[in-house]
């Protein structure tokens, strides 16, 4: 058996198999640290495969990309007025979108 791939949501490698479930539904693979799943299917392999071809949608990631830049945007224009809270503000935005955009794709934005 091949151990369950990582969170697409979290990144959190906390990741549970269950199997026998129910009589009709043999597996489901399951996130400890935020709830998602692959779902109920009928064997242990097809529950497998169903989480492991789980992407994060193109949309999702260019919101995010989007958000970055308009928070980065914010933060410079702030600062350069010299409004450092509202500056600081956005910059944690920046980052918060930053950081989601490294868990979603795996690389840096």
């Amino acid at each position: 058996m091949t151990d369950p791939a990582p969170c697409p949501f979290c990144s959190s490698a906390n990741i549970k198999l269950f199997i026998g479930l129910s009589e009709i539904h043999d597996g489901e693979v399951h996130c400890e640290n935020c709830g998602a799943t692959s779902g109920n299917h009928p064997t242990e392999a097809e529950a497998l495969a169903a989480w492991s071809a789980r992407t994060v949608h193109n949309d999702l990631v260019g919101a995010l990309k989007a958000c970055h830049a308009q928070f980065n945007f914010y933060a410079t224009e702030h600062r350069n007025a010299g409004k450092h809270e509202k500056a600081a503000t956005n910059q944690r935005f920046a980052d918060l979108c930053a950081d989601a955009l490294t868990r979603a794709t795996g690389a840096a934005s």
